[in-house]
C-alpha cells in the first residue's frame, strides 16, 4: 500500500488547494506540504504570446475566477480615496488648510 505520493494542485486565494489529480492513497487524515511552483518559461522559438495563453488556460482549468472590471475599479477608487484623505491631512499638518475651513 502507498503511503505517499506527490499531486500537483493550485492553492486558491481563500486558502482551499485544488488537485490536479485524484492521489492513490487510501481515505484519512494526511500530511500536506505546499512548495511554489514558478510557471515554466517559455520553450525556445515560443513567443510571449503563446506562453500567456498557455498560462491563461492553466489559470481557468485551475478554477481561478480573474476579478472583474468593476472590482478592479473599486479597487483604484479606493486607493484615490485614501490618497485624498492623506493629502488633506498633510495639508492640515503643514498648516495650508485649516479642519473648519469653508472653501474645502
Amino acid at each position: 500500500m502507498k503511503t505517499q505520493v506527490e499531486v500537483g494542485g493550485t492553492l486558491r486565494a481563500d486558502g482551499t488547494l485544488s488537485l490536479d489529480e485524484r492521489p492513490d492513497l487510501p481515505a484519512g487524515p494526511v500530511r500536506v506540504t505546499l512548495e511554489v511552483v514558478v510557471p515554466t518559461p517559455p520553450e525556445e522559438g515560443e513567443g510571449w504570446w503563446e506562453f500567456l495563453q498557455q498560462l491563461r488556460a492553466e489559470q481557468l482549468a485551475s478554477g481561478y475566477v480573474p476579478r472583474t472590471d468593476e472590482e478592479i475599479q473599486a479597487e483604484i477608487d479606493e486607493m484615490d480615496r485614501i490618497d485624498e484623505e492623506g493629502d488633506k491631512r498633510r495639508d492640515q499638518l503643514n498648516g495650508l488648510v485649516w479642519p473648519d475651513d469653508p472653501i474645502q
